[in-house]
């Protein structure tokens, strides 16, 4: 979990708002709720934006930016704690 105020959101913009793993464009949870495009229950949870640790905190990551992607939630549940790079190499279209 992101405690910073604000970082997860610069995360996202320094981004285009798209997953860093597959490129999928990615909605904020508010902005889904709030009049954003019209997705179906399963786009919205998989679509949803969320912050990517590269090396897992369980391995000793921090919360620095520089240590930080944004990842849809598909991707960054799928990814779980496996090595970044290696799951981007192996899955990413």
């Amino acid at each position: 979990m992101i405690r910073q105020k604000g970082l997860a959101e610069r995360v996202f913009e320094s981004q285009g708002w798209r997953c860093a793993y597959c490129g999928e464009r990615m909605y904020a949870p508010s902005h889904i709720q709030d009049g954003g495009p019209p997705l179906n229950t399963r786009e919205r949870r998989l679509r949803r934006a969320t912050v990517d640790h590269i090396i897992p905190k369980k391995h000793g990551g921090t919360d620095a930016i520089e240590n930080l992607v944004a990842a849809c939630n598909e991707c960054n549940s799928k990814r779980g704690h496996a090595d970044a790079m290696e799951w981007w190499t192996e899955n990413a279209g």
